[in-house]
């Protein structure tokens, strides 16, 4: 295989992953929520933080895998 669809395969891995992993987020997120945990508490924060860090890192992979394929 040329090196450029290599390259693109692990990313296109990496952002399948982190996809499964921002989901699972979110439905923690979700979870909290129909549980009634409270918007402030402590676990409702880091779930919170953790889900806004993956999808940053995701948006970022995103726009970086989409700039290799020559689509920005």
């Amino acid at each position: 295989m040329q090196e450029k669809t290599i390259e693109m395969l692990r990313a296109a891995e990496k952002l399948y992953c982190l996809g499964v992993a921002l989901e699972a987020a979110r439905q923690r997120l979700k979870k909290l929520v129909e549980a009634g945990v409270s918007y402030q508490s402590d676990q409702m924060a880091a779930a919170l933080q953790s889900y806004q860090s993956m999808e940053a890192e995701w948006k970022q992979l995103e726009q970086q895998y989409l700039e290799k394929r020559g689509n920005p």
